[in-house]
């Protein structure tokens, strides 16, 4: 039965790539079926195109993976970090806000003009 199937396989016709073909007439677009052998020219360099395309998106994807848990555990640390200096001295029973600096409290009223332009 082997031999049978390689006898079909060389009776078969190449086979063939479809490709649409957009024509204009009168400023209306008209699309036409094309059957191209899978051999020509044009159906190899569909073919390759089409191989570094996928290729492309496949680096792409890793790459992106990479950055995001780059990114993730770029995060993590930093959460780490500001956990561990966020920590407040429970024990001792310091309150921290009475050593915080006063606000700025800007002066009320309109400013002197004589001070700010001299007197004449």
């Amino acid at each position: 039965s082997d031999g049978d199937d390689e006898g079909e396989n060389n009776n078969k016709k190449p086979e063939s790539v479809n490709f649409v073909v957009m024509l204009k007439k009168n400023n209306k677009p008209q699309f036409y079926n094309m059957a191209v052998s899978s051999t020509s020219e044009m159906a190899l360099k569909l073919k390759a195109r089409e191989q570094a395309d996928r290729e492309e998106k496949a680096q792409l994807k890793i790459l992106t993976l990479n950055m995001s848990t780059r990114m993730e555990q770029q995060e993590n640390d930093q959460e780490l970090i500001t956990n561990v200096t966020n920590r407040t001295p429970q024990a001792t029973g310091l309150n921290l806000n009475r050593d915080k600096k006063p606000k700025y409290v800007p002066p009320k009223g309109a400013p002197d003009a004589d001070i700010i332009f001299g007197s004449k």
